[in-house]
């Protein structure tokens, strides 16, 4: 129950036409659920679909915590609310008369709805970019014309081992969809510098700033997605 692929198969009953019934019934099962047991560890790969299609696994079910974090996200948590679309968030919205309050916790739903419809957003124009590029497979490698970018000398050297950095970590992440394999966490010394720039001889003293303008360089010039996150001192690319 990988967490990509099904966040995927979500998204598609919830726009499929002959799904959406089903998808509608499923989610009010979950609701359901949630509420009666205080499951709180929602998220796509811990109910995920089954193989043949007809029904809702759930895994992880010793984390019963608190129904709230099973419908709006809270730490690691996705929420119920994560895995519907505008469609069907009245579904779930009509749970709030479960909770003590049921107006602040709509509020709370609301507020979690607003979140994902950004995030949503997102994905879409990620989608968008991959298919101007017509990236159909999440291992497609990263590939550049030096000659285009008028790069040489150790400019041309970071940018390559930049560019074999991102690659092995792509490949690192094969299986998942074509968004998260291309969603990587760059550390510029053990993902870049250690593997691919010390061999070739390229000093260590200032490369960290120069790696920096050489993701900025294929940011700009449209090679990949974008920074969309930080994690510590290491950004989050899309690649």
């Amino acid at each position: 129950a990988e967490f990509s692929k099904q966040e995927e198969l979500y998204r598609m009953c919830a726009t499929d036409p002959d799904l959406k019934p089903i998808f509608k019934e499923y989610l009010s099962q979950l609701a359901t659920f949630i509420v009666k047991s205080n499951f709180s560890d929602v998220k796509f790969d811990n109910i995920p679909f089954i193989l043949d299609g007809f029904g809702i696994g759930l895994i992880d079910l010793e984390h019963r915590h608190s129904a709230k974090a099973g419908f709006v996200p809270i730490a690691d948590d996705e929420g119920l609310i994560y895995c519907s679309t505008p469609e069907f968030d009245p579904i779930i919205k009509a749970y709030a008369t479960h909770f003590p309050d049921p107006t602040k916790m709509l509020a709370i739903m609301d507020a979690s709805i607003e979140t994902r419809t950004e995030q949503l957003k997102l994905h879409q124009q990620i989608a968008d970019f991959y298919q101007a590029k017509k990236i159909a497979n999440g291992t497609d490698k990263i590939e550049v014309d030096f000659k285009k970018l008028n790069v040489s000398g150790e400019s041309k050297q970071i940018l390559q081992g930049l560019i074999d950095g991102l690659n092995a970590k792509i490949a690192e992440r094969k299986g998942k969809s074509i968004r998260e394999q291309r969603h990587i966490r760059l550390n510029w010394f053990n993902d870049v510098y250690t593997p691919f720039l010390k061999k070739e001889g390229v000093a260590q003293d200032g490369v960290h700033e120069k790696i920096k303008q050489a993701i900025k360089l294929l940011i700009d010039e449209k090679i990949i997605y974008g920074q969309v996150g930080k994690y510590g001192m290491d950004p989050i690319l899309q690649c």
